[in-house]
């Protein structure tokens, strides 16, 4: 039996899992059970780096304006905590 830990279960995901969309049965056991187990599962690889990129330069633009007050937002614990709830873009382009 393992060890308990407080850290996440991570499964690793080939390229080829990445591009198909399909895990392997291994991959999906260990990916199910750490979810019922820890209501937590990390997919490692499951996101081209190339999209995590363009996505973080996006949210670097909109903290800015956030910033700024050009934006809108909830500040968690306050404003001067400089603690925003920022969401991030659900289609390209906003």
């Amino acid at each position: 039996m393992p060890v308990p830990t407080d850290t996440p279960t991570i499964v690793p995901l080939s390229d080829e899992e990445r591009t198909t969309g399909q895990l392997t049965n291994a991959h999906l056991f260990d990916a199910v059970d750490a979810l019922f187990n820890d209501g937590l599962v990390v997919l490692q690889n499951a996101i081209d780096i190339e999209v995590i990129d363009k996505l973080n330069e996006k949210m670097k633009s909109d903290t800015e304006k956030i910033v700024n007050g050009t934006i809108k937002v909830h500040w968690n614990q306050g404003e001067d905590k400089g603690n925003v709830s920022q969401v991030p873009p659900i289609l390209e382009g906003e």
